[in-house]
C-alpha cells in the first residue's frame, strides 16, 4: 500500500499481512507511530486502530479488532536499534503496553522534542507541521467513532495526516537540536521512555493510597479504602463501564471515612450508590477487620517546608522561572517541584533531576549555590 492509496476502507486485517509489515519494519532505522482508540462508556479504552508510517513514505493502517495478536508489532516496538517516533505518546504507549506486554525502547516524542527546542510549550501536532511545512495539518473526525467498520474516506485521510509527517519532523528536529547546541538534552529526555512507568497504567489502589486525603485515614479506614477501590474495579471491569459511573474518588473517601457497616448506612450517607449498597457494607466490614491495608504501601504524609526552608524554596522557583524564560522552555522541563523542595530541605540522598545531565549546567550548579547559601550556620555555644 503506497501513501495514495486510501481511497477505499483497505487496512491491515490479517495475521499474513500484518507479519509482512512487521517484516519490513524491520528492515527500517526509523518508523512513525499513532494509534486512535475508544473510552466511550466502557471499563477500558479499546485499541480501534494503528498507523505505522515508513521511510519510503508509505503508510500502513493497522486493524486490531481483526488482528488482535500484536507480539510482531511488540518486538519492533522494544527494539533498541529501531526509532519510534510518535507525537505526545504516553496514551498510545500506555494501551500498546497494554496489549503487547512488551517494555518499549528508542521513542522519540516530537512533543518533547518541540518544547526543549523552544517551538511552543501548547504547541499540537497541526502547530509542529506548519513549523515543518508551512501548512497546518487538515483537521479531521478525531472524535469519530472508530470502532465502525468500514471505516469513512475521512477517517482513513486523518489517520494517514496523523504519521505521514512525523519522520521528516523528527529528521528536523534532530538537524535543529544541533544547530542550537540541544541535541544532549534531547538524547537525555527521551530516555524516559525507556522506564515502562512512564506510560504504564497505574494500580487502582496504590494511586488512590497516595492521595493527602488517604494519608490522613486512620489505619481501619484506609483498610477499608483499599477494599472498597478493589470493588470498584471488579465491578467496572464485570460491568464495563468506567470506574467513576459507579464511585468517584470523592465517593470513595467519604465511604471510607465513614465506614458505613449496614447497607441502610451506605444509602444514609450515599444515596446515590444505594443499587450497590449491599456490596458496599460487606467490603466495608472486611476492610474494618483488618488493622491496616496488606501489601499497599503507604507514602508518609507530607512535611511542611519551615519558614527558613520556604525562603529558599522560593529563591529556587523565582530562578528556574528566569533561567527558563532565558532558554524559552518550561519551567517544568528544568526542575520539578520536587526537585525543589528537596534542594530546600538540604536532602543530600535526594538526587534531584535537576543536578544532572544536561541540567546541571543549564540551571543545577545556580541551584546548588542559592540552597548551599541557606546551609544553617552553627550556633556558637554560650558560656556555661
Amino acid at each position: 500500500m503506497n501513501s495514495t492509496d486510501f481511497a477505499g476502507s483497505e487496512l491491515i486485517s490479517s495475521a499474513a499481512a500484518l507479519d509482512e509489515l512487521v517484516i519490513r519494519m524491520r528492515g527500517s532505522s526509523r518508523i512513525a507511530l499513532d494509534t486512535e482508540f475508544m473510552q466511550g462508556d466502557r471499563y477500558r479504552p479499546t485499541l480501534a486502530l494503528i498507523q505505522v508510517a515508513l521511510e519510503d513514505g508509505s503508510v500502513h493502517l493497522i486493524d486490531p479488532l481483526a488482528v488482535p495478536e500484536l507480539s510482531g508489532l511488540g518486538r519492533i516496538l522494544a527494539s533498541d536499534r529501531i526509532v519510534k517516533v510518535l507525537h505526545d505518546p504516553i496514551q498510545d504507549l500506555g494501551l500498546l503496553h497494554q496489549t503487547t506486554g512488551k517494555v518499549f525502547r528508542n521513542i522519540f516524542d516530537t512533543r518533547l522534542a518541540g518544547q526543549l527546542l523552544s517551538l511552543g510549550e501548547a504547541a499540537s501536532l497541526s502547530d509542529y507541521v506548519r513549523w515543518l511545512t508551512g501548512s497546518p495539518v487538515e483537521k479531521g473526525p478525531q472524535r469519530s467513532n472508530w470502532l465502525a467498520r468500514p471505516l469513512s474516506k475521512s477517517q482513513l485521510h486523518y489517520a494517514r495526516s496523523d504519521v505521514i509527517f512525523l519522520l521528516r519532523m523528527h529528521r528536523r528536529m534532530i538537524a535543529y537540536a544541533r544547530e542550537t547546541g540541544r541535541l544532549k538534552w534531547l538524547e537525555e529526555d527521551m530516555r524516559r521512555f525507556d522506564d515502562p512507568s512512564t506510560y504504564r497504567i497505574a494500580d487502582p489502589v496504590t494511586q488512590m493510597m497516595q492521595s493527602n486525603r488517604a494519608r490522613d485515614l486512620k489505619p481501619r479506614n484506609r483498610a477499608v479504602l483499599v477494599q472498597l477501590t478493589k470493588w470498584r474495579e471488579e465491578m467496572a471491569e464485570k460491568l464495563d463501564v468506567p470506574t467513576r459511573h459507579l464511585l468517584t474518588p470523592g465517593q470513595l473517601l467519604y465511604l471510607a471515612q465513614k465506614a458505613p457497616r449496614t447497607p441502610w448506612a451506605v444509602r444514609s450517607i450515599c444515596p446515590e450508590v444505594s443499587v450497590f449498597s449491599r456490596h458496599i457494607a460487606d467490603r466495608v466490614k472486611t476492610g474494618l477487620s483488618m488493622s491496616d491495608p496488606p501489601d499497599v504501601k503507604i507514602p508518609p504524609k507530607r512535611r511542611f517546608l519551615t519558614r527558613y526552608q520556604r525562603l529558599c524554596y522560593r529563591q529556587l522557583r523565582d530562578a528556574v522561572a528566569a533561567r527558563a524564560e532565558q532558554l524559552d522552555i518550561p519551567a517544568m522541563h528544568l526542575a520539578r517541584k520536587s526537585d525543589l523542595v528537596a534542594l530546600a530541605r538540604q536532602m543530600p540522598d535526594a538526587n534531584p533531576l535537576c543536578l544532572r545531565g544536561w541540567r546541571l549546567e543549564a540551571i543545577g550548579r545556580d541551584l546548588q549555590q542559592i540552597s548551599g547559601g541557606f546551609i544553617p550556620r552553627q550556633r556558637a555555644p554560650g558560656p556555661r
